[in-house]
């Protein structure tokens, strides 16, 4: 809708986009209250605020624009048919929901002795090299495990060492991609990004707190990784 969009009666002082903005504001207050306070904990209620704020400085650039809305229904359209839209296509590496045990870094085996040549340890803040997402890492395996046609997909034939190194199970930060994912990356791609908080709702099930520097593990997740 263009910028002049005015919404209701002209006469009278006219009730005009802002004074819908308000309104919604007013609106907003009591169930923005209610998701905040029921987070459990500061992490929690840091990332209810941080999805409210960025909502309320996107009602002009997104939600009073009519191709918002269109993308918005065709994605709802697309998850309730089962098909994915362009809009919401995951990065290449994302896992899809048809994953098996064992694979892309999941797996419960102990992870030790610790290689030499596996770069990154869990609970580091990473930056995709290519797709500039954030993400934390939550497992990794010293060689790809994936089924193969994942693999042939991910892995070109011109980066067949691929196959051979370290590959880490990430979740990305919702800042980054705003559906939840979690991206099984090839060590070449990724880097490392220091004093940076990652926001995912499965933070918490894996760590315990960010230490200013990376997240510490909990013990289930210390247990596989005694090393990292």
């Amino acid at each position: 809708m263009p910028d002049n969009f005015d919404v209701g009666f002209e006469a009278g002082g006219g009730f005009t986009r802002r004074h819908l903005l308000q309104l919604l504001l007013l609106i907003s207050v009591v169930p923005v209250q209610y998701f905040i306070t029921r987070s459990s904990s500061e992490t929690s209620r840091t990332y209810e605020l941080q999805n409210v704020l960025t909502g309320l400085s996107q009602l002009k650039t997104k939600y009073f624009n009519i191709s918002y809305w269109t993308k918005l229904c065709t994605n709802l359209l697309g998850v309730w048919t089962g098909r994915e839209s362009a809009t919401t296509t995951p990065m290449p590496e994302t896992i899809t929901t048809g994953q098996q045990l064992g694979m892309y870094g999941t797996s419960m085996d102990v992870r030790s002795p610790r290689p030499p040549f596996v770069k990154y340890r869990i609970g580091q803040v990473v930056r995709h090299k290519s797709w500039k997402y954030r993400g934390v890492i939550v497992g990794w395996d010293e060689e790809a495990k994936a089924p193969d046609s994942w693999l042939n997909e991910m892995h070109p034939k011109d980066k067949p060492e691929w196959r051979k190194m370290p590959n880490y199970a990430v979740l990305v930060d919702t800042r980054d991609r705003l559906a939840p994912q979690m991206s099984y990356v090839v060590q070449d791609n990724i880097e490392v990004e220091t004093g940076k908080v990652v926001f995912h709702p499965l933070i918490e099930y894996y760590f315990e707190h960010f230490d200013g520097t990376q997240y510490m593990p909990r013990p289930w997740l210390k247990t596989i990784y005694p090393n990292d």
